[in-house]
């Protein structure tokens, strides 16, 4: 959107980012009446092809179906009921729905941002690319403002509130004065280590963690790989590749 010269430099809650939490922020304050903008600081492309997590939990899933955006999702999404842990040449199986009563999907982050952003655009809401956030000023007053560069410009973006949806190393987290943040942090004794393994020899296996059925396999694709096994099953998510045997 061009959106700068168009828009009121005035709203009631200014986002900074648009990954997933400011982007259901955005969807979740339009369907109550409140008027938001949403800046971010990358190009629409980057922010929609970059891959992160690809397991959505219960929560999310029913967010995107209370704001009648999952269509896409329970299309082309997997169903999930189990997790797998290898331990010591045995496996343990953990039955979700038995466990928990509830189920995941298998469903890239990536995703999911792109059917909110279009859905977003699509509502002609202001949702502004590369626009990069310089700095927060008058956190303390009724008009907090943020500032940030656009089309070549500088603008100026008055806000009732701000929402730093820019993550750990985003501008928001630094912009309050001193004390006026609480951490709250727990420490476990344990973590859990994630690896990919690109296999060498020719008649070996590679696997893949199936972050969405695309991204999952066209690595694979660009290495010269061949899928040999589409698990679809829903106790497993990963995809089984094999290098095709040369010679």
């Amino acid at each position: 959107m061009n959106a700068v010269r168009s828009l009121k430099m005035r709203t009631q809650v200014g986002i900074i980012g648009a990954g997933p939490a400011g982007l259901f922020l955005s969807h979740l304050l339009h369907r109550a009446g409140i008027e938001c903008v949403v800046v971010e600081a990358q190009s629409r492309p980057y922010v929609e092809g970059r891959v992160r997590a690809g397991v959505l939990e219960p929560g999310t899933m029913e967010t995107l179906e209370m704001l009648g955006l999952d269509a896409r999702m329970r299309r082309e999404g997997m169903v999930d009921e189990g997790l797998d842990i290898r331990f010591r040449g045995k496996n343990i199986h953990l039955d979700l729905p038995g466990l928990t009563g509830k189920r995941v999907m298998i469903y890239g982050q990536q995703e999911v941002v792109k059917d909110l952003i279009g859905a977003r655009l699509e509502a002609s809401q202001p949702l502004l690319f590369e626009a990069k956030v310089s700095r927060l000023s008058d956190l303390d007053g009724d008009r907090p403002k943020i500032h940030f560069s656009h089309d070549g410009r500088d603008e100026v973006l008055e806000c009732d509130y701000i929402a730093g949806c820019d993550g750990f190393h985003g501008v928001s987290r630094q912009a309050p004065p001193p004390g006026h943040i609480i951490n709250y942090e727990r420490v476990y004794d344990f973590a859990l280590a994630r690896r990919v393994v690109a296999v060498e020899a020719t008649r070996r296996y590679d696997l893949f963690e199936q972050r969405s059925w695309l991204r999952a396999v066209q690595p694979a694709f660009e290495r010269g790989l061949s899928p040999i096994s589409a698990n679809r099953c829903q106790r497993r998510s990963h995809i089984m590749v094999r290098r095709p045997v040369l010679g």
